[in-house]
């Protein structure tokens, strides 16, 4: 999706050490089916690409998703938790106002999250 807006925040799926590369045609259904999901629920968001400069060309994702409000997080969950409990040591990076954070499990997220709609509230933003 396109938005001309400046993101919120980001996030970002890493992958578990023993899964294919993230070029991989494996890796981008599973990019594709958490994007689905995105879009699906409504949820406004760019995500981060790599185009292959070459005749045959091609793109992929690269895991890297901006979102426009913060007031997603609790709709953003559902397709986190999905994508971190579908394979063992996979991460989710959280980049929001300038700080990063790992989680790598359900719990881990919903922490993350719920510091963020803290914050939020703190600032007087909702």
């Amino acid at each position: 999706m396109r938005n001309k807006k400046e993101p919120e925040f980001s996030l970002v799926l890493i992958p578990a050490p023993d899964e294919a590369p993230i070029q991989s045609a494996e890796f981008q259904t599973e990019l594709q089916a958490f994007t689905q999901s995105l879009t699906a629920q409504g949820i406004e968001f760019n995500s981060l690409m790599h185009f292959k400069e070459s005749a045959s060309g091609g793109a992929f994702n690269l895991g890297e998703f901006y979102f426009f409000t913060t007031r997603i997080l609790p709709i953003l969950l559902v397709p986190v938790t999905v994508w971190i409990r579908a394979r063992y040591r996979r991460k989710v990076k959280l980049k929001f106002k300038g700080v990063t954070a790992e989680a790598t499990s359900v719990e881990e997220v919903k922490k993350l999250l719920k510091a963020v709609k803290k914050y939020e509230k703190k600032s007087g933003r909702k």
